[in-house]
């Protein structure tokens, strides 16, 4: 077998699965394993604590689970789940793992974008594993291909003074900037009217989470801020930022937004551009 690589406390999968698995904890997953690589004498003793020899041709076991392993027929015993035939399973081979909550269930909505499947096999009642994820090589794409360029504009925004505010990014007065989960990099350019000289305006990128309605969101994640200092005339900025918006369970979503706070009275954004290039999960 290829050199395993280690994606938790004794937890290893084979070089493509770990690599998949290792991308879904950056993009959101919550960390968890249950069971990852089996050695195969750790293959046959759980496979025989939950199996026995069938007594007859017409044994099935309670379960109606059966297998084959060096001439002899076994049926399951065991509520625990069914078990391959020592070398026939994945975990054998690096390629699948066992998964508990909450991990379960972030998998189970977005583990295909990774390359992990929850089988056809283990979705029915006999063989009832929702635990179980298995791994398919993903296809290969060019980088450049991937990303996802969105560009934002608007003007004439007034600034309060001493309050943070978020940004609409367009003359709709839609607020997030990029509501597509995966590797971002932003940068905003902005031209602000009546910044005394010497004061200023901070301005940063901020990481929110909606809730299930979509209708409120909290900041989970405050980017490196930036100070815009006033200058004769209109004052000129950017704002960047790089980092990830996650994939959450459920139907919360994390969102993009710039936020502005002016020092001082009677300041307005004149012009804003965003910028948001996106490598999708």
């Amino acid at each position: 077998m290829t050199a395993l690589v280690e994606v938790a406390s004794d937890r290893r999968l084979a070089p493509a699965p770990a690599s998949d698995y290792l991308r879904a904890l950056e993009l959101g997953a919550p960390p968890g394993i249950t069971s990852a690589t089996r050695d195969p004498a750790e293959q046959i003793t759980t496979f025989l604590d939950r199996y026995r020899p069938a007594t007859s041709k017409d044994d099935v076991g309670p379960y109606g689970d059966v297998g084959v392993w060096r001439g002899v027929r076994y049926v399951r015993i065991s509520a625990k789940g069914t078990v391959a035939v020592p070398g026939t399973s994945l975990h054998e081979r690096g390629n699948a793992l066992d998964i508990p909550e909450p991990a379960r269930a972030w998998f189970h909505q977005y583990g295909a974008r990774f390359g992990w499947h929850n089988p056809a096999w283990a979705k029915h009642a006999g063989t009832y594993e929702p635990w179980h994820f298995e791994h398919t090589p993903m296809p290969t794409r060019d980088e450049d291909d991937m990303i996802r360029t969105t560009k934002h504009r608007t003007k004439n925004v007034a600034l309060p003074k001493g309050q943070w505010k978020t940004a609409p990014i367009d003359d709709a007065g839609n607020t997030s900037a990029s509501t597509t989960a995966g590797h971002f990099d932003a940068l905003a350019t902005l031209r602000l009217h009546g910044l005394a000289r010497g004061a200023e305006v901070q301005a940063r990128f901020v990481v929110v989470e909606t809730d299930a309605a979509g209708k409120s969101a909290r900041i989970v994640h405050r980017l490196p801020l930036t100070e815009i200092i006033g200058t004769s005339g209109d004052s000129f900025g950017q704002v960047a930022a790089k980092g990830v918006l996650a994939l959450i369970a459920g139907k919360r979503e994390r969102r993009l937004r710039l936020q502005l706070l002016a020092t001082t009275a009677g300041v307005t954004l004149v012009d804003l551009d965003v910028t948001t290039d996106t490598r999708p999960a």
